[in-house]
């Protein structure tokens, strides 16, 4: 458990029915004890087995039929600063003030979508108690510029942050984002908005990386698929540099040098 401004966030993983109903009942039993104004379920996924996924969502209607939840497929979860002991990981937020609010939209996203972009700005504006967005969102296969780009028109106040649903193997495009009341959606974005005048976020941009050897400039590339460097394929710029062998597990060892 963690304090974080205007909240109380728990975390805990799903391994089986019972251990998970054990966690499910002490949420619950302190929920009533603090009489909390609000809850919101994170369900993060190392599998696409969507039976499994249904089975706790299924619960968590069952034991908080007022609370929304958001989730997505991903390549791994941390759990108390580790790498997660189970393929599901589930994160609950209570919140403590009356008027603190979120609202939760699932959106279809196509190539080069700005609708949902357009869509939250609208929202944004109708609604001033509204602090931050939360975004999950698929990204099979897709040029995400057009839907990054589409957020710079929003209040610049607003902290927008979140992240992309991979799938559980890094190579597959079979990763999906999905809440409650919505289907399992493997080309969609789900949005959180969350605000209130006792809710304050701060966010902070970190990569890590630092700069690495020379520039390039791209001389072929279709949607996000990168084919030449300087006119010569991109597959021999990480082979020279980093030795990197064009083999199945080329796309897991690039990860390690990305192409900013």
């Amino acid at each position: 458990m963690e304090d974080i401004y205007s909240m109380r966030r728990f975390q805990f993983e799903y391994s089986n029915e019972k251990l998970f109903v054990r966690e499910l009942e002490k949420l619950r039993a302190w929920e009533r004890r603090q009489m909390a104004q609000g809850m919101l379920f994170h369900i993060y996924c190392e599998t696409v087995d969507r039976e499994r996924i249904k089975t706790v969502c299924d619960y968590l209607e069952k034991y908080f039929p007022n609370a929304d939840y958001i989730g997505c497929t991903t390549s791994g979860n941390i759990v108390s600063g580790d790498k997660g002991q189970s393929d599901i990981c589930v994160s609950c937020t209570m919140f403590e003030y009356p008027d603190t609010q979120y609202k939760v939209f699932q959106l279809p996203l196509e190539e080069n979508s700005l609708e949902v972009g357009q869509r939250l700005k609208r929202y944004i504006e109708e609604n001033p108690w509204v602090k931050s967005v939360e975004l999950l969102t698929t990204i099979n296969g897709i040029s995400m510029t057009k839907f990054c780009e589409s957020f710079t028109e929003c209040i610049e106040d607003i902290c927008i942050f979140g992240g992309g649903a991979y799938s559980p193997d890094l190579s597959g495009n079979n990763g999906f984002v999905f809440s409650k009341g919505h289907e399992m959606s493997e080309n969609g974005v789900v949005l959180l908005m969350a605000g209130g005048d006792d809710f304050h976020m701060v966010t902070m941009h970190i990569t890590g990386w630092k700069p690495l050897g020379r520039e390039f400039t791209v001389t072929k590339a279709r949607d996000s698929r990168l084919y030449e460097l300087d006119g010569q394929p991109a597959y021999e710029v990480y082979y020279k540099y980093l030795h990197i062998n064009n083999e199945e597990n080329f796309f897991e060892n690039s990860l390690e040098f990305p192409i900013f």
